[in-house]
């Protein structure tokens, strides 16, 4: 893994020499035998030979699996004894999201990010300013989560060049040099843009993927370093909503909302790149330009491999905004936004291009009723009430009243109310009136971009 131990030679505390050699067998990628040194050393008594057997148990790198349960035992009497801030966030981290043996606790686990907050652990301090921007286990409160916040960005004009410590600690030096390059690249990604939650990184699905554990253990050992662009990409994004939205006595601030939503998407945010996506496509708050909303939208695929952008690019394409109307071109994005985000607006389009057939694409409304199932199994009514549309026109297959009046029944169920409305509609003036009315007025089209 390349981290460089720089402890003074002499050794001064009891169990550091112990704590060298661990820290040697890690470079060597050899986590079992450094356990045993670890161990051994965290006997006398020695805070970091006490974090790094923490953190071996945590990640289960050298393991047959994860413990974490000895992991949060260990975390909780390192965090008790000396007040460690990355034992602290390493807790709060296993509440947030939830672990084997660790019940998720919104509110604990905000309890914990405090702690190492207050003990400068800036990941921590960026998980605070979130708790307070969107009330997670606290009160929100605008004017708290800013002063947070502020905390992380003052960092910013010490981006570059930084040193990496781990832990904090400059007896740690860290270099990634030695790791796979690849598995830096994408590590260094997934840290850079947004707050990472070490725990959902070590997931066992992932966990068993060779070439993600690569980038899982340089992500933990990233996150293991209080780097000043920690959290600095996703705060800018978390004070931009606030101004965005102007709330809890900190008035609204279009202007502020904009220079931090660009910050923060030109340090690697996905969340602030679709949000001036979506900005420069409505033009509410910049001046509408749907090439430069493209532009917003593609970026997140170059630095966090998102899909949620793929339905407002495959939207772009679908109506010919900003490029030519291509709605093979849009299909292309809106399927790995359907299938691999679970969209379902892009289910819905899919649906509305598979039944229309223009543009490149043949009318398949085998295709179209699957992704309005889709959608209709992803609970949301929308997909009932294509649905009853499409055998309510009669297009591509024969007009059925008893069809028509079964999904919008399943879409009243679900808690439309057009669909109520339709119902009584057919009810009064009779299936064929009724669908005239219907089809003149109701846009799911509409409904779907607005």
């Amino acid at each position: 893994m390349g981290l460089i131990p720089v402890i003074l030679d002499d050794f001064p505390y009891p169990g550091d020499k112990d704590l060298f050699t661990g820290i040697q067998e890690i470079n060597k990628n050899n986590y079992k035998e450094a356990l045993k040194y670890f161990e051994k050393g965290s006997t006398y008594d020695n805070e970091y030979a006490s974090l790094f057997t923490a953190i071996i148990y945590f990640t289960g790198f050298g393991l047959p699996k994860r413990d974490s349960v000895k992991a949060m035992n260990l975390l909780k009497q390192i965090a008790s004894q000396w007040e460690n801030p990355v034992a602290q966030y390493l807790i709060a981290a296993m509440y947030d999201e939830g672990d084997d043996g660790v019940m998720k606790n919104t509110k604990t686990c905000t309890e914990w990010y405090l702690l190492s907050a207050n003990n400068g652990w800036l990941f921590s301090i960026g998980n605070v300013g979130y708790a307070y921007t969107f009330g997670c286990g606290v009160k929100e409160d605008h004017k708290k989560a800013i002063e947070w916040i502020e905390k992380v960005l003052k960092n910013e004009d010490t981006k570059t060049d930084e040193i990496l410590y781990l832990f904090g600690n400059k007896n740690f030096k860290v270099n990634f040099s030695k790791a796979d390059k690849d598995a830096v690249a994408n590590a260094l990604k997934m840290t850079g843009g947004e707050l990472v939650n070490p725990v959902a990184v070590l997931c066992d699905a992932n966990y068993k993927n060779p070439s993600w554990l690569k980038i899982a253990r340089v992500v933990v050992w990233d996150l293991s370093t209080n780097k000043s662009s920690s959290a600095l990409a996703p705060c800018q994004h978390y004070i931009a909503d606030i101004y965005l939205n102007g709330k809890n006595n900190v008035p609204r601030d279009s202007e502020k909302a904009m220079y931090w939503q660009r910050k923060s998407a030109n340090n690697g945010n996905a969340n602030s790149c679709r949000a001036l996506g979506l900005q420069y496509e409505i033009g509410t708050h910049l001046k509408q330009d749907y090439k430069e909303a493209m532009k917003c939208y593609e970026k997140p695929k170059y630095i966090v491999g998102g899909y949620s952008e793929n339905f407002h690019i495959g939207g772009l394409y679908y109506r010919g905004l900003g490029v030519k109307k291509d709605w093979k071109k849009a299909l292309e994005y809106l399927v790995e936004a359907a299938f691999l985000d679970k969209n379902e607006r892009a289910f819905l389009l899919m649906g509305i291009i598979y039944e229309a057939g223009k543009y490149g694409v043949s009318r398949n409304i085998k295709e179209a009723v699957k992704c309005y199932m889709e959608i209709f199994d992803l609970g949301n009514p929308a997909g009932a009430i294509a649905l009853a549309l499409i055998y309510c026109k009669g297009v591509g297959v024969k007009k059925d009243e008893g069809k028509t009046v079964h999904w919008f029944i399943q879409a009243m169920t679900a808690g439309c109310q057009d669909a109520q409305v339709f119902l009584s509609l057919i009810e009064v003036q009779g299936f064929q009136a009724a669908a005239n009315i219907i089809l003149e007025f109701y846009d799911i089209e509409f409904n779907l971009f607005t």
